[in-house]
C-alpha cells in the first residue's frame, strides 16, 4: 500500500501508448505500476529477448525517469541492480529499457495463504536487503522510498537474487569527492510510503541511511508476521491519518513490536532507531544478526524460498497429472491386451511389466562396483558399496506360479527396448511410472512374500553407506532407487525360482519320475527343496544368463564364473534353497 502521490497518475494525457519503442523493443502486456510511470513487459520480435519497460508521460507534474535512469546508469549494474539497455523518448512517453524481473516481495507475500512468510525465507531475505542498500549508501544515495514493492526477485539463473528497483525518490546524502554529508533539515515533507517509513521522516527531519534501515526493519517484521499494527486504521483524513501512524510508532515499545519474532528482531530495531543522523551503520553487524540466527535455527542456505516450494509444488502437479494420465492410458492397454490373450510379461532386465516398458533409470550395480545415482545437481557414481541379492527368495510350500502373475521370457529376449510411452517421459516420470509398477507387482505377491521382501530390504537399507556429501532430498532419491533396484532383484529371483520348480516339475514329468519318487522328490520341489543328484556334489541352475564379472544383464549379480544364482546340493542330501539374503560388500 503506497499512501503517496504519484504524479505521473494524475498526468492527464490521451496519447496512445507506443507499439514499438527504441526502434527494436515491442511492447506486450502492462506488468505493473512505479512511483512515476508504468510498467510493460517488452520483446525483441524474432529473439526470446525479454525486457521491463517504463513509461513515463512527458507531460507528467515532476517528471523523474530521466533521473532515476541517470542513477541506474551511476550504479553501474551493481549487484541486485537491474541495468539500463535503452533511454529515450517515443512520442509523448519518456522510455527506459531495463532487465526484466520477477515478482516483487509484496506480491509474492499476499500470494501465500497466510499472508507471511517463514523465518527462514524472512532471514534470507533480510541478508540480501541490507547488502542492497548497503550498496546504494555506498554510491552516495539513500533509496528513501523502502518497501516490499521495490524488491523484485530475478528470472532464470538469477532467480535467487534480490533487486532493489524504483529510484526515482532516492537522493544523494553526501558528496561522492569529499564524503561530505548534507546537513541535517527538520522542514522536509514526508517522502516515501507511510507504512514503512520511519519516524524521523514522519516529523519532517532529513532522511539519511538509518531511515532506509529503520524501514527495512519494519518491512522484515511484515513479512515474518504478516502485519504491523498500525495497518489498516480507518481514517479518512489523509493527514490525521498520517499522524496517528506515527504516534503508534512511537509509542509501542520495541519489544511489544517484535513480540513475535525472535530477540534479533528487536536488536535490528533498537540499533537503527539509536543511530545519528550522519553516522555510518555498522552493516556488517546488522547482517551478523541474521546469519546467527540462521545458524541457531539450524537452517541451510539453499536459496529454497517459500515460493520455491509452492512453484515446485504446482509443477509436481501438473507433471503428476501427466504421469496420471498416462499410466491411466498404459493400464487400458494392458487391460486390453489381457483381453485379448496376451499375458503380460517380465523379461530378463525386469524391463516389461504389465505390457508396458520400463525405463532403465534405476541404480545399476557397475563392474567397478558401486551404485550409479543421477540428480539434478549431482552426478555421482562409483560408490564404494556393492549391494546385491546372492541367493533367491524360497517359494512357499504349495505356491503356483499363478501368484506371481509374471512370466520370465526364453534368453535372447530384447531387454534394452522401451516403450514409445516410456522414451516420452522425462527421467522423474520414469522413475515414477517405475514404482507405480513395481507396486502393481508386488500387489500380486502373497502377503508372506511381501512381509519376507520388505524385511529384507528395510534391513539391508539400514546397513546400507549413503554416499557422503548429498542433501537430505539427495539422500530419500538415493535410497528410493535403492529399494526400486533391490524390489526388481528380489522379484526376479522368485519368478526365477518358480520358474525352476516349473523346470523340475516338468523334468519329473518326462523322465517318469512319479508314484514313490515324485512324493520324495517332487514333495521336496514344492517347498523350495532341490533334487537330489547322485554320489558328486553339483549346483543347480536357479536361473540361465551367463555372468560377465559381477554384472549380470538381467540385473543379478553373482560371484565371478557362475552361471546365474545356484545352489548347492550335498551328495545324498536335499537342501533347500535358501531364503534370499542380502550382502553388502565393501571394496577394498
Amino acid at each position: 500500500m503506497a499512501d503517496k502521490k504519484k504524479p505521473a497518475q494524475q498526468a492527464q494525457t490521451t496519447t496512445r501508448v507506443p507499439q514499438i519503442v527504441g526502434g527494436r523493443y515491442k511492447l506486450d502486456k502492462k506488468i505493473g505500476a512505479g512511483s512515476f510511470g508504468d510498467i510493460y513487459k517488452g520483446i525483441v520480435p524474432g529473439t526470446d529477448e525479454e525486457y521491463g519497460v517504463k513509461l513515463e508521460p512527458t507531460n507528467a507534474k515532476m517528471p523523474q525517469l530521466m533521473y532515476e535512469c541517470k542513477l541506474y546508469k551511476h550504479l553501474n549494474g551493481g549487484p541486485g541492480i537491474p541495468n539500463v539497455k535503452w533511454f529515450g523518448t517515443e512520442g509523448n512517453y519518456n522510455v527506459m529499457v531495463m532487465d526484466l524481473l520477477g515478482k516483487s516481495l509484496e506480491d509474492l507475500i499476499t500470494a501465500k495463504p497466510n499472508n507471511h512468510f517463514s523465518l527462514k525465507t524472512t532471514i534470507m531475505l533480510a541478508d540480501q536487503m541490507i547488502c542492497r542498500i548497503e550498496f546504494l549508501h555506498s554510491r552516495d544515495y539513500v533509496h528513501r522510498d523502502i518497501k516490499p514493492d521495490n524488491f523484485l526477485m530475478g528470472r532464470g539463473k538469477k532467480k535467487n537474487i534480490v533487486y532493489l528497483i524504483d529510484l526515482g525518490l532516492a537522493k544523494r546524502y553526501r558528496d561522492s569527492s569529499t564524503h561530505q554529508h548534507i546537513p541535517y533539515r527538520e522542514d522536509k515533507g514526508l517522502t516515501g510510503t507511510v507504512r514503512y517509513a520511519s519516524i524521523n521522516s514522519h516529523h519532517g527531519v532529513e532522511q539519511s541511511r538509518r531511515d532506509d534501515l529503520e524501514a527495512i526493519g519494519y518491512v522484515l517484521i511484515y513479512f515474518l508476521t504478516g502485519t504491523l499494527p498500525w495497518q489498516g486504521l480507518k481514517i479518512e483524513n489523509r493527514a490525521n491519518k498520517f499522524r496517528a501512524i506515527c504516534d503508534m510508532k512511537m509509542s509501542i515499545p520495541v519489544e511489544t513490536l517484535c513480540k513475535d519474532c525472535p530477540p534479533e528482531f528487536a536488536q535490528y530495531m533498537k540499533y537503527v532507531k539509536d543511530l545519528n543522523f550522519d553516522t555510518k551503520p555498522d552493516y556488517f553487524y546488522l547482517r551478523r544478526l541474521f546469519r546467527s540466527l540462521f545458524v541457531k535455527a539450524g537452517y541451510t542456505l539453499d536459496f529454497i524460498y517459500d515460493w520455491t516450494t509452492e512453484e515446485g509444488d504446482k509443477e509436481k502437479e501438473e507433471k503428476d497429472k501427466q504421469d496420471k494420465d498416462l499410466l491411466n492410458q498404459n493400464s487400458q492397454n494392458a487391460l486390453t491386451a489381457q483381453q485379448s490373450g496376451s499375458k503380460p510379461n517380465l523379461n530378463a532386465s525386469g524391463n516389461a511389466i504389465s505390457g508396458t516398458a520400463l525405463p532403465n533409470s534405476i541404480p545399476k550395480v557397475g563392474s567397478s562396483g558401486g551404485l550409479q545415482v543421477s540428480s539434478s545437481q549431482n552426478q555421482l557414481s562409483g560408490t564404494a558399496n556393492q549391494t546385491q541379492i546372492q541367493n533367491p527368495p524360497s517359494v512357499p510350500s504349495g505356491s503356483q506360479p499363478a501368484q506371481i502373475g509374471v512370466q520370465v521370457p526364453r534368453s535372447g529376449t530384447n531387454s534394452g527396448a522401451q516403450s514409445p510411452q516410456a522414451q516420452q517421459l522425462t527421467p522423474q516420470q520414469q522413475q515414477q511410472l517405475h514404482q507405480q509398477q513395481m507396486q502393481q507387482l508386488i500387489s500380486q505377491l502373497t502377503p508372506q512374500q511381501q512381509q519376507q521382501m520388505q524385511s529384507q530390504i528395510n534391513q539391508l537399507i539400514s546397513q546400507h553407506q549413503i554416499p557422503a556429501g548429498l542433501t537430505p532430498q539427495q539422500q530419500q532419491q538415493y535410497k528410493m532407487q535403492l529399494q526400486l533396484q533391490l524390489q526388481q532383484q528380489y522379484i526376479q529371483q522368485l519368478v526365477a525360482a518358480v520358474q525352476h520348480q516349473q523346470q523340475q516339475q516338468r523334468l519329473q514329468q518326462q523322465t517318469g519320475l512319479i508314484g514313490a519318487q515324485a512324493g520324495a522328490v517332487g514333495g521336496n520341489i514344492q517347498s523350495g527343496i532341490a533334487p537330489q543328484s547322485s554320489n558328486t556334489q553339483q549346483r543347480t541352475i536357479i536361473t540361465g544368463q551367463q555372468v560377465a564379472g559381477q554384472q549380470a544383464q538381467n540385473g543379478l549379480v553373482t560371484r565371478p564364473g557362475q552361471t546365474g544364482i545356484q545352489a548347492t546340493v550335498q551328495p545324498g542330501l536335499a537342501r533347500p534353497v535358501q531364503p534370499g539374503q542380502f550382502q553388502q560388500n565393501q571394496r577394498k
